[in-house]
């Protein structure tokens, strides 16, 4: 079974096997009843990143005991409720190569965390739908050796909450205090933000085209001024939760390994779909 299904696929899937003669809502009601003696639940929810509904299975123990799937242990359990943690600290999203710096476990596990254990994790919660992969062609500006300045277009991969992470994990999100989205007033995770520096105003992507194809100017109701959207991973660091100046300096110097990391993953990549 699938761990996580758009839910217009599922409703063909259904309607395909049972003739039309029962109801997806009565099945899912009746199963919930079985299912939550185990802790777990079928749950549905618009995923922020591409605005559709997906349905999915999911614990209800809390985020303390999710143990996204069985194929874990508890080293890199520890290691993916600290890589999402910091995904939600950047709004829903990170750069893979980040994800992959060792430094940024360490001093939360208190264990030595390799490489391998962290892709192990990544290519896990992908499986699993816990996280969502998109590629990404950054702009580079670098100086050589004779101090001329030299421009590339990079490609990278950017890991974002996913679907199934985004609904199982729904109470740990709420409680991080997330921005609403002005437009549903919903949790916005995965969004645009408003080109007013410091303003706080944000709009999910579906939102956001809703007013479009409807002809509207919206204004944010946080600054008042016209809402110009930008990328909400691209919110200023300073709208970020500071957790000590020691962390700050470790991810500094750890930020100027991320390029080369990133060029790496990216050649590892095409040599996995070449193969």
């Amino acid at each position: 079974a699938r761990p996580c299904q758009k839910d217009e696929d599922l409703k063909r899937s259904f309607q395909k096997l049972t003739q039309g003669q029962v109801s997806l809502e009565d099945f899912i009601n009746r199963t919930n009843e079985e299912l939550r003696v185990m802790n777990m639940e079928i749950r549905r929810a618009r995923w922020d990143f591409d605005g559709k509904i997906y349905t999915c299975l999911a614990t209800t123990r809390g985020t303390a005991n999710a143990e996204f799937g069985s194929a874990l242990g508890d080293k890199e359990l520890a290691v993916a409720k600290i890589m999402i943690q910091k995904m939600l600290q950047r709004n829903g999203t990170i750069l893979e190569a980040d994800a992959c710096r060792p430094d940024l476990y360490q001093k939360k596990s208190g264990r030595h965390i390799s490489r391998n254990v962290l892709l192990k994790v990544i290519e896990h919660l992908l499986d699993e739908k816990i996280l969502h992969r998109e590629s990404v062609v950054q702009n580079s500006t670098w100086q050589t050796r004779n101090g001329e300045e030299r421009k590339t277009k990079l490609a990278s991969y950017r890991l974002y909450l996913g679907p199934r992470g985004q609904i199982e994990l729904h109470d740990f999100i709420s409680n991080a205090q997330p921005l609403e989205c002005f437009g549903c007033k919903q949790n916005c995770i995965i969004g645009l933000a408003c080109q007013t520096r410091k303003c706080r105003g944000c709009l999910h992507k579906h939102c956001y085209n809703r007013y479009n194809r409807d002809g509207r100017t919206v204004n944010c109701p946080d600054c008042d001024e016209e809402f110009e959207p930008r990328d909400q991973g691209a919110m200023n660091i300073e709208e970020e939760e500071v957790e000590g100046e020691d962390e700050d300096e470790d991810e500094e110097a750890g930020g100027r390994e991320s390029m080369e990391e990133e060029q790496n993953l990216a050649r590892e990549k095409e040599d996995e779909d070449r193969r």
